[in-house]
């Protein structure tokens, strides 16, 4: 198994925030709860497996918009998945290698730096809004595979939108770690043969 690169690297802006603001004062548990390291309870945990799965259950008889070159370019992160079998299993694999190699880190450091830095000091709204728009811009690299994956833009600023919602209730990354994880194990699946 390989080292998970990209986790690490965008944890590490959020451990040395932590380690910062842990100089500048504050206890373990409050410079955690800044950046969304907590439990959450199980009412948002609930929600976050409704928000992975449902727009993932809608979006598999979606799959043949996916412009066919798409689903053979070797530059989709989800290509890894073409060839395998599409069986529970698989699923299960794609959700745990999702988890810890992909949405792990994005959520640490989209939701739980960016956003809980942004909803301090703009509010919800304005914040929330940021955090979606400011973790659509890496996903922008899709139209350089295709134009015709300009949908799956919307879904991608959409789920942020809902990611940063269920930090701001929950103030827990772990209801957006759940769904982030489910939808993009759902995506996985549809390469998958």
């Amino acid at each position: 198994m390989t080292v998970p690169l990209q986790t690490i690297v965008f944890c590490l802006p959020a451990v040395i925030v932590f380690i910062v603001r842990r100089r500048q004062g504050l206890s373990w548990a409050e410079a955690r709860r800044e950046l969304g390291w907590k439990g959450a309870s199980v009412r948002y945990l609930g929600l976050g497996l409704l928000l992975g799965v449902i727009p993932g259950v809608l979006l598999l008889p979606g799959a043949e918009l996916i412009p066919s070159e798409v689903m053979d370019d070797p530059n989709i992160a989800n290509a890894r998945y073409a060839g395998w079998a599409a069986t529970p299993t698989s699923f299960l694999l794609a959700f745990v290698y999702e988890a810890f190699y992909v949405a792990l880190g994005e959520e640490v450091l989209f939701r739980g730096l960016i956003g809980g830095f942004l909803f301090r000091r703009l509010g919800f709204a304005a914040g929330n809004v940021l955090q979606a728009l400011i973790f659509l811009l890496p996903h922008l690299l899709l139209l350089t595979v295709s134009t015709g994956l300009w949908p799956l833009l919307v879904s991608q600023l959409l789920g942020g939108w809902l990611n940063g919602w269920l930090l701001f209730k929950s103030e827990s990354i772990l209801p957006g770690w759940i769904a982030h994880s489910l939808a993009n194990a759902f995506g996985a699946f549809l390469f998958m043969a």
